[in-house]
């Protein structure tokens, strides 16, 4: 699986994982390229200042940084052994350098660099719970997240946490803020919840079937999200309905749309679907009488592999509806039944 994803550009990202895997995308995630960390452990935290220079935190305390887009990277010290499983940087009110970064690990512990990870200092802790997420935004607050549905947000630069509440209990593995109000959070067994001002009150967004490890935010309505079974997944809304892409699967190469699963559903569902040609491709909702209630894709996709669209029916009413794809002159239509 993927434990973490970064885009310094929206066309630049990375994504990394297991015995020191990593892997680069130049083409806005459509073609990735493996960029190996000589390591054993699993990499759990990346952040990218540019698109070249980047650092990755991981197993027993152990940390990188690559100075040439992952064709090589160099380890350091972190002062601690403890497993770090997230990673920020951020300008600081009084260093304007953006080299000033954060990774958060088991049992609560906290390390800081203030030169890009060459250096690594460890702070006093603010909490026992195992932390797997940290996100800062620039001369703004931040927010640490972790198991048993733990966020903290501090507003002055990490010298205090105060902690917040989610809807529902989930052990969160990513959290990421586009601006001081969006943001979002992913963890187990397909948890995703949103927040619109600040983390004051979480939201569901829907809930995959496989486990979700890494978010980033580039703006406030694109987003990243990775995990279980090369799960790479993306918004450009920012709102309940993401495409994932599985390119681990053997070549497909019919138009099909399978059935929603799980169905009856409630408020989630997911679609997958293939393409026969590369090309424009409409995912649409409509109810009994024809009248188009949301419309979950509309945008060019590949042929050959598996597509994903998940689908949050969070205001609609019970009853059934009708999901319509269309790619080229192929349209597709299976019925859906949501029972709340």
């Amino acid at each position: 699986p993927f434990y973490c994803v970064t885009f310094p550009t929206p066309r630049i990202g990375y994504a990394a994982g297991m015995y020191g895997s990593v892997f680069k995308t130049e083409d806005y995630g459509a073609t990735w390229q493996a960029k190996p960390i000589a390591f054993t452990g699993k990499i759990y935290g990346m952040h990218f200042l540019s698109p070249e220079y980047g650092v990755a935190v991981g197993d027993s305390g152990a940390a990188f940084v690559t100075g040439n887009g992952g064709t090589s990277w160099l380890r350091k010290n972190t002062g601690t052994l403890a497993t770090l499983n997230g990673l920020t940087f951020k300008h600081m009110p009084t260093a304007d350098t953006g080299m000033v970064g954060f990774a958060v690990g088991n049992n609560g512990a906290v390390v800081r660099t203030a030169d890009g990870g060459q250096t690594w200092s460890v702070l006093p802790t603010f909490t026992t719970a195992s932390l797997t997420s940290i996100h800062f935004i620039d001369k703004g607050p931040g927010w640490a997240a972790g198991l048993q549905s733990n966020v903290y947000k501090t507003t002055d630069g990490g010298a205090n946490w105060v902690k917040q509440t989610l809807p529902l209990s989930s052990s969160l593995q990513s959290i990421s803020f586009a601006n001081p109000r969006r943001g979002f959070a992913v963890g187990y067994y397909g948890g995703f919840f949103g927040t619109t001002n600040g983390g004051e009150q979480w939201y569901q967004q829907f809930v995959t079937p496989n486990s979700l490890y890494g978010v980033t935010m580039f703006d406030s309505t694109t987003a990243w999200a990775v995990g279980d079974a090369g799960t790479v997944m993306k918004t450009t809304s920012g709102t309940v309905t993401s495409v994932t892409t599985d390119r681990l699967a053997a070549p497909l190469t019919s138009f099909s749309l399978l059935q929603n699963y799980p169905n009856p559903f409630n408020p989630s569902t997911r679609f997958d679907f293939t393409l026969q040609n590369t090309g424009p491709a409409t995912l649409m909702i409509y109810n009994v009488v024809g009248q188009e209630v949301a419309t979950l894709l509309n945008e060019v996709l590949e042929a050959g592999i598996r597509h994903q669209v998940l689908f949050n029916a969070r205001g609609l009413t019970s009853g059934v509806y009708f999901a319509r794809l269309v790619s080229g002159d192929r349209t597709q239509m299976r019925k859906i039944l949501l029972m709340k």
